[in-house]
């Protein structure tokens, strides 16, 4: 059976992965003893819940465009494939996962692992929406990416080589 996707879907399946971002940062930030951690985890799901508004936005504009192909179906499958490594895009998973975190360190692992995923969807992304996003999707990879260097930050400090 064949899955396709409307580039709205696609953009609704960002949506998700932001709002499990904040659900699972916002609950490591609750659950972490020191100021820096919080800090680090407060400002993490302030970011993705200002990604999901970007992407909500980008939502309203989209019903109508159709990205180029190389053969019928392949942006969906692609797409598809990338949504089922992304335990992000499943419903109200970031709380859950960020529980299953069984220290701070585990936590920020997991947490660098969805960045980077996030990343490769974003890309994925880019490629199904019109010239006109392109800008919106490119700043959304550059922040996951600042996410990224932040959280290494926070692993060094952890590991006490800050």
């Amino acid at each position: 059976m064949s899955v396709f996707f409307k580039v709205s879907e696609v953009v609704e399946m960002a949506v998700l992965i932001e709002t499990n971002g904040e659900a699972f940062y916002r609950f490591l930030k609750e659950s972490a003893r020191d100021a820096q951690t919080k800090e680090v985890f407060a400002h993490l799901a302030g970011e993705e819940k200002k990604h999901r508004a970007t992407f909500e936005q980008m939502g309203e504009s989209l019903e109508k465009y159709q990205p180029v192909e190389s053969y019928p179906g392949e942006y969906a499958a692609y797409m598809k494939a990338l949504a089922d490594d992304n335990v992000f895009t499943q419903k109200d998973v970031g709380r859950h996962m960020a529980q299953k975190a069984a220290s701070v360190p585990e936590a920020v692992n997991m947490a660098l692992g969805f960045e980077k995923d996030s990343i490769v969807f974003f890309e994925g992304i880019r490629r199904c929406v019109s010239k006109s996003e392109h800008k919106a999707i490119d700043r959304m990879v550059e922040e996951e990416k600042s996410h990224i260097a932040k959280l290494e930050g926070l692993k060094k400090t952890l590991a006490g080589g800050a």
